[in-house]
């Protein structure tokens, strides 16, 4: 099947969007020209930085790499909401495609939530994203007075103060939440530089939140919770860089995702290299539509809980001499001592292997199935 017959669109709260790769608040969404540029280069929709009234004061530096993503100061945007309601929320929507306003209070102050939603809305956003300053449970009490002056979609943004997000969910969903996005930065965290001593991001307590493919097993455990508990979309957020990942989140309960870090450090053009890899992806298993695949994975939790299906005993790995180079990754991080290279060849020592299945997922050549 070529990738020109897949539909990789997608609907949210009544809003179609073309594919389900959405750019995220922040720095990469700073203003209507960087919309425009994630649009030009395949996002299917997107959301602008967050706003607030004022805009944001960041102390720098504010960014840094730390293993596998990124810990960030940049608070919100340091445009104020008149600039993005006169000219970029306006400009953006040139792109073609939906704009998401993402609106928070630094007080938290339910009328600054209900002004600002007015006001994106009236000037022209397809839907608005409500994040909070990291007090998720004010989350539903946002939705509600948003709602009261808005007939566009609002989307609860999730942040994890509380593993029980599903019933922060829940209760969003009987505000009056159209959509969930799941979930914001992780944090707050800390980096220190050895050489002085000193917290290396800007701010005054030196700390910084989460973002990228560490927080991405987390996410997606979130996205099946609340996916399971409420009736309205959820948007997954959280360390997507290629099409494979965001698959998995839509398997998890994700109808579309957003995608932030990733841009970060590979530029725009990876929004359109994930929606290629979801296609991919599709083309390659026989899937017209996304949604043909959305929720699989709930689906297959739910049949191993009803056959009670869980595996005790442990089974060797199956390894095809084919594809296998030797390079003795495998051999090299087992715990059980069970791989050794032999003539370029991994082998398994079946009376040492536990069957914990970890060769599988560091070997780089796909060379290792497990038999479960």
């Amino acid at each position: 099947m070529g990738e020109s017959q897949l539909d990789l669109s997608v609907e949210i709260a009544g809003v179609r969007i073309k594919n389900p790769v959405i750019l995220a608040a922040g720095p990469t969404s700073r203003n209507s020209a960087a919309l425009i540029k994630a649009a030009e280069c395949g996002a299917g929709a997107v959301v602008t930085k967050t706003i607030y009234y004022k805009g944001a004061r960041v102390a720098r530096p504010c960014i840094i790499k730390v293993s596998g993503g990124l810990l960030n100061a940049v608070e919100w945007s340091e445009l104020n909401y008149e600039l993005w309601v006169k000219k970029e929320i306006p400009e953006a929507k040139k792109s073609g495609i939906p704009v998401i306003a993402s609106i928070s209070s630094v007080k938290n102050d339910p009328e600054e939530i209900s002004g600002l939603t007015k006001a994106v809305a009236e000037a022209g956003a397809d839907m608005v994203e409500i994040a909070t300053a990291y007090t998720v449970k004010q989350l539903p009490s946002f939705v509600k007075v948003a709602k009261e002056v808005t007939d566009i979609p609002v989307i609860a943004k999730m942040v994890l103060t509380t593993f029980d997000l599903k019933d922060i969910g829940k209760e969003c969903e009987k505000a009056g939440a159209d959509a969930i996005s799941c979930m914001d930065t992780i944090g707050p965290c800390l980096k220190i530089d050895i050489e002085t001593g000193k917290p290396i991001l800007g701010k005054l307590n030196g700390t910084g939140r989460l973002s990228g493919p560490p927080i991405k097993p987390l996410t997606v455990y979130h996205v099946a919770e609340l996916a399971r508990a409420v009736d309205i979309p959820i948007i997954g957020v959280g360390g997507i860089m290629t099409g494979e990942d965001a698959v998995e989140m839509m398997m998890a309960g994700a109808r579309a995702v957003e995608v932030c870090t990733a841009t970060i450090l590979k530029g725009p053009k990876i929004l359109g290299d994930i929606a290629n890899g979801i296609a991919s992806f599709m083309g390659r298993k026989g899937y017209k539509r996304v949604d043909e695949f959305i929720c699989l994975a709930l689906k297959q939790m739910e049949e191993r809980k009803k056959r009670e299906v869980v595996i005790y005993e442990g089974m060797p790995p199956i390894i095809n001499p084919d594809l296998c180079n030797g390079c003795g990754i495998c051999a090299g991080t087992c715990p059980y001592d069970a791989i050794a290279v032999v003539e370029k060849i991994a082998k398994v020592d079946k009376s040492k292997c536990y069957g914990c299945g970890l060769c599988s997922s560091v070997c780089p050549q796909h060379a290792i199935k497990l038999p479960y």
